[in-house]
């Protein structure tokens, strides 16, 4: 008898501190991982797997979203790039396209993967994201594990995602074709007013530069009724931004063709005083920047 006390107490001595290194793991360590293997997925292009690790994580810690609030911050984030990202690499999200013979729409269709579900779906996240920053900014950095994000995250400060969250909407809202909202997110963010300020800012937000003419023709369109000599400002920036190496562009032929019937409604060349030539950046005539040494016409004594 006195023998299985001993024992029982051995055990009890053994348990206790077990337990006790149980209960003192570090609950953020989970979605330190999550984001982790998240942002290593988006990196490589795993939408799909990008989107479901971070689901997860935000699964996990919902009950308790205050004091996650910091990771479940960033994990919008990365949920908003990975949308934004799909739709414009590989959707992978589908819609289905009703079949004209069939009158009722429920009755079935086509499915195809669907560009424009990615662009909703990041607009649902930066909305998110945008809630919560308040509560990151408030939020440790450090936990008794250590940092609470993963390096790939840990020095792109909360601002920088907050001007990424900016172009997010910008992309939606101009890949949907709403200019009216486009125009209200330049109303809110004066970075994006200029083309020198709006490159400093895609930098910010670490938009890689094959997405700027994407960015430049959104502006172009959304200024282009209330600021003429901006928006044209923006489409030179598309253009000499889309350019290849053999000079031909790498802009869709309908929106080159956009932005050169632009150039050609009107605008002349300040230092020669010649018509802006379509599909041109310098002037053929006097080497003059056309971003710099254009104004319309009528305001130029034509």
């Amino acid at each position: 008898m006195n023998k299985t006390l001993i024992r029982i107490a051995c055990l009890v001595f053994i348990v206790l501190p077990l337990a006790a290194a149980c209960s003192s793991v570090d609950p953020y360590r989970r979605p330190f991982e999550q984001l982790e293997v998240g942002a290593a997925q988006l990196d490589t292009d795993d939408f799909p797997g990008s989107v479901a690790t971070l689901e997860e994580l935000l699964a996990e810690t919902e009950a308790r979203a205050p004091e996650f609030a910091l990771q479940r911050f960033y994990a919008e984030y990365l949920l908003t790039r990975a949308h934004v990202r799909a739709s414009l690499v590989q959707p992978f999200l589908t819609e289905v396209v009703p079949n004209p013979s069939i009158s009722s729409s429920a009755s079935g269709g086509k499915v195809r993967p669907s560009r424009n579900a990615h662009l909703m779906a990041a607009l649902m996240h930066r909305s998110f994201a945008l809630e919560q920053r308040e509560g990151a900014e408030a939020s440790p950095t450090d936990s008794i594990g250590g940092p609470m994000l993963p390096p790939a995250l840990e020095g792109f400060a909360i601002q920088n995602v907050s001007n990424y969250l900016f172009i997010a909407a910008l992309a939606a809202y101009g890949n949907l074709g709403f200019e009216d909202d486009v125009r209200r997110v330049v109303k809110d963010e004066p970075n994006l007013s200029s083309v020198a300020q709006t490159r400093s800012f895609l930098a910010t937000a670490q938009v890689g530069e094959e997405w700027y003419d994407d960015v430049f023709v959104f502006l172009f369109r959304a200024l282009r009724p209330v600021d003429r000599i901006e928006a044209f400002r923006f489409a030179i920036a598309a253009l000499a931004q889309s350019t290849r190496g053999d000079g031909t562009f790498s802009l869709d032929p309908l929106v080159l063709d956009e932005i050169g019937e632009y150039m050609t409604s009107g605008f002349t060349c300040t230092v020669c005083g010649k018509p802006v030539v379509k599909d041109e950046w310098i002037c053929p005539w006097d080497n003059s920047d056309y971003m710099e040494s254009v104004v319309e016409a009528d305001k130029n004594g034509g």
